[in-house]
């Protein structure tokens, strides 16, 4: 008698999980453009800033890889699918220039050297001895996954603002939204993978 109770609230208990995942699942938001949303906000949000591909960033860029650390100012130029970025020291004279689009990408260096590629994070790796998530932050600095790459954790608060995700291999924090436009676009974006720790601060959209 003991042994069938304890099998009959095995399968119950068992039923009950099976049942609360659905619940879970169900109570996502699916899109047929950007995937599935934890909330109605967060997919209203998506579906707003996805058409957003023209804009003009100006920012600090802090850089820590083990012990070593340095700044450098940014300038980000958006049209489209094709992108102009420029980085200088803490003089303001220029570091690089790296322009291109999804495909193909050009870096001039301070140098006057001119490299080309299709990866903006291999070429500024190999030229200019660090590097950052361009095709990513694409999507990060407008507070939104990339949807090229497999996220393993999008963490949203109750706004349906991106917070925190894992994401290529990199963990990212997005804090202080404050709105350009009609939208609540992140001003600081941490990234950190392995020994490198990126921190973006934006100060100015236009």
């Amino acid at each position: 008698m003991y042994r069938q109770i304890t099998l009959r609230a095995f399968w119950i208990a068992l039923l009950g999980v099976f049942l609360l995942s659905g619940c879970v699942t169900q109570s996502k938001v699916k899109t047929s453009s950007q995937g599935i949303w934890p909330s109605l906000k967060a997919a209203q949000r998506a579906a707003q800033l996805g058409p957003l591909r023209n804009w003009d960033l100006e920012g600090r860029l802090g850089v820590q890889m083990g012990d070593e650390g340095f700044s450098a100012g940014l300038v980000w130029q958006q049209r489209v699918d094709r992108f102009h970025i420029e980085l200088f020291d803490q003089l303001g004279r220029k570091v690089a220039i790296l322009s291109g689009t999804p495909t193909k990408v050009d870096l001039r260096t301070a140098k006057g050297q001119r490299f080309t590629g299709d990866n903006p994070e291999t070429l500024l790796r190999e030229h200019v001895g660090w590097s950052v998530p361009i095709r990513s932050l694409f999507y990060w600095v407008r507070g939104l996954p990339d949807p090229k790459t497999v996220s393993w954790r999008e963490d949203y608060n109750d706004q349906g603002l991106l917070v925190a995700l894992e994401q290529g291999g990199w963990q990212v924090q997005l804090s202080r939204y404050s709105p350009f436009d009609d939208f609540q676009l992140p001003r600081l974006v941490k990234m950190v993978r392995d020994d490198i720790k990126l921190k973006l601060l934006i100060k100015k959209w236009s």
